[in-house]
């Protein structure tokens, strides 16, 4: 499974932002996957090996049938060290499969602004 064919995509953003992303999870044909009755969470942790997490988050399966679903991060969500995060989104389907759909990094950039 892939999200929009770029499985390995970091997702980046300015500290203090909010994010709203939408996500579509892809077969190996470029075929949506069908999320009906799935839930699916969003992970980042300082380290990849560490049990800690930083950033969690469930995503928003709005449009199950067509493998659609949204990322959405609030500024106090990303008001977090200014680094690159390892981070992955797992979906679990109703029949307890896991399936890691995307595995990156979760890049937090200085904003001046702040």
């Amino acid at each position: 499974a892939l999200l929009d064919s770029q499985s390995k995509k970091t997702i980046s953003i300015f500290r203090g932002d909010s994010l709203d992303l939408d996500i579509t999870v892809l077969d190996a044909d470029n075929e949506p996957i069908d999320l009906t009755g799935a839930t699916a969470k969003f992970t980042a942790r300082t380290h990849e090996n560490s049990i800690d997490y930083v950033l969690e988050k469930n995503l928003d399966i709005y449009d199950p049938t067509n493998g659609k679903m949204k990322l959405v991060l609030d500024s106090t969500e990303t008001n977090i060290d200014v680094k690159s995060y390892p981070a992955d989104i797992e979906i679990t389907f109703p029949d307890g499969k896991v399936k890691t759909v995307w595995k990156s990094t979760l890049e937090i950039k200085w904003d001046v602004g702040r």
